[in-house]
């Protein structure tokens, strides 16, 4: 599934040059993008490494590129003809994501995104989070979602009533935090941010929702 597209318009204001305090290398890109109908909201993530190289995550496989930061942008390709994709960002003086616009090959999609610093420790573990379900449709799927993260290891899981959900999903710890799990035909996806878990999930049709820390 496809990231960003059009490029960002250039912000001409006078704002400073990034700081040498400042490495991009201690954060990474995490949002959603839609098609145009809205039928659906996956997530993508970005790493962003040593030498300029990038790594885009979805529910497929990972791809590498490169990235280019500005005084006011933030670019990241992958040139690969079968799987080519393009993330572009407008960034501020505060190191703030400010427009985004992302394209997989020739699909444009609506997306959002933001820089976040990597925490020194997971940020799941141990956490609740509740919010509604949604289905591709988008159509309501559970008006009640429960996910759980296990605090002695990378366990998750996930059902529409609290006092039945087991944490036996084992998980990839991405960045400290956000998570990827994998099982045969399923995928699923999500980052947290301020109490927020974001979570995309492949399984035959897609789900996907926001829920809040309890």
């Amino acid at each position: 599934m496809g990231l960003l597209g059009a490029s960002c318009q250039k912000n001409e204001n006078l704002l400073p040059e990034k700081p040498d305090s400042f490495d991009i290398t201690n954060h990474y890109i995490a949002g959603t993008i839609s098609p145009k109908s809205d039928s659906y909201k996956s997530i993508y993530l970005i790493k962003l490494l040593a030498d300029n190289k990038a790594v885009f995550m979805g529910t497929g496989n990972d791809l590498t590129g490169s990235y280019s930061l500005t005084k006011d942008s933030l670019i990241v390709v992958v040139e690969n003809k079968d799987n080519f994709r393009t993330a572009r960002f407008a960034i501020n003086e505060k190191y703030e994501l400010t427009s985004a616009y992302y394209r997989a090959l020739a699909m444009e999609y609506k997306t959002t995104g933001a820089l976040i610093k990597i925490p020194e420790q997971n940020m799941l573990s141990g956490k609740t989070y509740k919010g509604e379900e949604y289905k591709m449709g988008p159509a309501l799927n559970k008006s009640s979602w429960f996910y759980k993260f296990s605090s002695t290891d990378l366990n998750y899981g996930s059902a529409e009533h609290i006092n039945t959900l087991e944490t036996k999903n084992q998980y990839e710890l991405i960045n400290n935090s956000a998570f990827k799990y994998k099982n045969g035909n399923t995928t699923e996806i999500g980052f947290v941010v301020d109490k927020q878990l974001t979570v995309f999930r492949s399984s035959g049709l897609f789900y996907f929702g926001a829920y809040q820390q309890q």
